[in-house]
């Protein structure tokens, strides 16, 4: 999740370690978007009924200016899970600036230049098992401005790659 865009990974279907390999792109203003952290959440899917959020965990962009880099974050749960160790996340981060500079106020003369954000979900590992089966059905939601994509679920899935770049401008 960045700002209030909102992207979802495909769900895997009863796994507890998942490869997901998707690649989203925010491409923004730094003008017109003040936020510099990143909001990844783990979520369990339900076919009937509400789905579960198993974790959250917020990555701040500025550590990865200009240098892509591979991390792991390991998960804590939230609601019934909270406090527990639900995962380890795995994502490669690159934050860059790039194009024309741009001027913030008339008054105040600051120049600012646009901003593009790379996130490729690699996968999940260990997600803590939050359906009746002792399994989850994880996907993973990454949020920017006011746009949202889900993609398709995966059923009875035994090893999945896709790659999906998405763009924002």
């Amino acid at each position: 999740m960045f700002g209030v865009i909102d992207y979802k990974t495909k769900h895997m279907k009863d796994k507890l370690n998942a490869e997901f390999n998707e690649e989203f792109t925010f491409a923004f203003d730094p003008i017109k978007t003040l936020e510099r952290q990143d909001l990844q959440e783990l979520w369990d899917y339900d076919a009937i009924g509400d789905n579960d959020q198993i974790e959250n965990d917020r990555i701040q962009i500025s550590k990865f200016r200009n240098r892509k880099k591979k991390i792991s974050v390991d998960f804590g749960g939230v609601g019934k899970l909270y406090g527990q160790k639900v995962g380890k996340f795995f994502i490669e981060v690159l934050y860059q600036i790039y194009g024309e500079k741009q001027l913030t106020d008339k008054l105040i003369i600051q120049e600012q230049k646009a901003r593009k954000l790379n996130l490729n979900t690699i996968g999940v590992k260990e997600v803590a098992a939050a359906d009746s089966n002792d399994k989850s059905d994880p996907y993973i939601v990454v949020m920017f401005a006011e746009i949202e994509d889900k993609t398709e679920k995966k059923k009875n899935v035994t090893e999945t790659q896709l790659k999906k770049d998405k763009l924002i401008s």
